[in-house]
């Protein structure tokens, strides 16, 4: 667990409660405190997933030939992405579930006819796929969808609306939302959750968590507290309540 965190922060890893070693017994208690994995089950399970990762790339290997061979390579925009990150042992974790980078941080491949390969270290998020693929296809983009093209980013330019993204995950009944920009990731953790329904519901915070990249690449301190990272605090969480103003909170 990272130095100044909470323990409501991480998740037990029930995905990988239900796998067994090599004697039969189950990985993972089902108990509060988690079993240390040894050396060969820790290894087992990455192998496991590395394979995993390197079947599907084969298959998507088989759909890009299969488009050249169809004649379709050039009219067919290809989007790749995966819903969620994987931990592989970081934090003492395994599975998803967490708003830790290793989580929510996911392959996303945009491949457009015509178009220069390039990169970007902006922040992006799934939610803007949809507005992306209606500008590529020359598609007008409804008024009501959420998201923002990531069109500029395709083409290599600079594009301000994409300085941060936001994800959420929630633990027992409080939600947790992070805002990541180059740097930075910022978490709240909000009593009231999905069901808040005014400002004063969103302000109560319970846990924050603040990891700076540059400096702790590996999460290892939460430094949410420290003086020196208030500016950079306040303005990731006026990005967080200006996105969370945005959402429509109703009880059930």
């Amino acid at each position: 667990m990272a130095e100044n965190d909470h323990a409501y922060f991480y998740t037990k890893s029930p995905e990988l409660q239900s796998y067994t070693a090599e004697n039969g017994d189950r990985i993972y208690d089902k108990l509060e405190n988690r079993k240390k994995l040894s050396g060969t089950e820790q290894s087992r399970l990455i192998h496991g997933y590395k394979a995993a990762v390197s079947y599907i790339d084969a298959q998507i290997g088989k759909i890009m030939k299969k488009l050249d061979e169809l004649d379709l390579n050039q009219e067919t925009i290809v989007v790749l992405w995966g819903d969620h990150g994987w931990h592989l042992g970081d934090h003492a974790l395994w599975g998803k579930a967490t708003n830790f980078e290793q989580a929510t941080r996911s392959p996303l491949i945009i491949r457009v006819p015509g178009q220069t390969p390039n990169r970007t270290s902006k922040s992006t998020g799934f939610i803007d796929l949809f507005s992306t693929l209606c500008e590529l296809a020359g598609l007008d983009i409804p008024s009501q969808v959420s998201g923002r093209s990531l069109v500029r980013l395709i083409k290599g330019k600079e594009d301000p609306d994409h300085t941060f993204s936001i994800s959420q995950y929630t633990r027992d009944n409080k939600m947790g939302y992070a805002v990541r920009d180059e740097r930075y990731r910022y978490v709240e953790w909000i009593e009231a959750g999905l069901h808040a329904d005014s400002d004063s519901e969103l302000n109560h915070i319970v846990g924050k968590q603040l990891f700076d990249y540059e400096q702790d690449p590996l999460e290892t301190v939460n430094v949410a507290e420290q003086s020196k990272y208030a500016e950079v605090q306040a303005k990731l969480g006026a990005y967080l309540k200006k996105h969370l103003k945005t959402i429509s909170y109703k009880k059930e």
